[in-house]
């Protein structure tokens, strides 16, 4: 359509928007593979805030002081962590485009192991009861359901894997796999949630609510719930979830 009405500005604007595409998609990728790294895994494991901070605060706690120290070490670290994995890129994407398979069939291997995770994700999102456990179980028993599936069907096809690449690419091969491993991933994650969720769910919920409300700019945490909660003398910024569930909050 942009050919036909535009003639060649409208195919030069349609190249414009794919490359505009791509570098907001790859970009989009890099700074959440840095927010997990720094936020879920360096933060939480390996230099928490309670026991880190640059500068030697002498014999005075100042917690403010020590948790602007701590966030600026952290603001070097993404940008490090960010340039790293931007880096990382390039010979990722040679050594993909180097493989000697079509592009689509690389595209439907991305597939199978992206689906399982789905739901699980998707759960941690917005179900309070989803557990660790269940969510972990039901990403690595999809993930194998859906190779067993795309292994096994195609294998049953005249020269099995013999023909590998004609017989596991057919369509109705991939489609009988992300469908078992997507289904496999929610329904273990369902599961055991629901087993070995919690005993509370009234107080679970109450918590939930609130960490849910812990990045919302249009009711911040301090005006909804600082008043309500033991972390209102030593809050410099939003709580994190173990602050939150270890607090006492008054439910009015």
């Amino acid at each position: 359509m942009s050919q036909l009405t535009l003639g060649r500005a409208g195919d030069f604007m349609i190249c414009i928007l794919f490359i505009l595409v791509v570098i907001v998609s790859v970009s989009a990728q890099i700074n959440s593979l840095t927010a997990i790294f720094v936020y879920d895994i360096y933060q939480t494991y390996i230099n928490p805030f309670s026991s880190s901070c640059l500068v030697d605060i002498a014999d005075s706690a100042d917690y403010k002081t020590q948790y602007l120290c701590y966030n600026k070490q952290m603001v070097w670290i993404r940008f490090g962590i960010s340039t790293l994995v931007s880096v990382l890129t390039f010979p990722l994407a040679l050594l993909f485009m180097a493989i000697d398979v079509n592009f689509v069939y690389k595209i439907l291997v991305i597939g199978i192991v992206l689906c399982p995770p789905c739901v699980p994700v998707w759960l941690t999102l917005l179900w309070y009861r989803t557990t660790r456990w269940g969510f972990c179980l039901g990403t690595i028993l999809g993930h194998v359901a859906g190779f067993v599936t795309w292994l096994s069907y195609a294998a049953s096809y005249p020269d099995g894997l013999n023909d590998f690449l004609e017989n596991t690419g057919k369509q109705k091969v991939w489609l009988a796999a992300t469908g078992v491993g997507l289904g496999t991933g929610a329904v273990v994650c369902v599961l055991h949630s629901l087993v070995f969720g919690s005993d509370d769910p009234v107080k679970e919920e109450e918590q939930w609510q609130n960490c849910m409300s812990l990045d919302n700019p249009a009711k911040p945490w301090v005006l909804q719930y600082a008043s309500k909660s033991s972390l209102t003398d030593d809050l410099v910024d939003v709580p994190s979830y173990r602050q939150v569930t270890g607090a006492v909050l008054c439910v009015s």
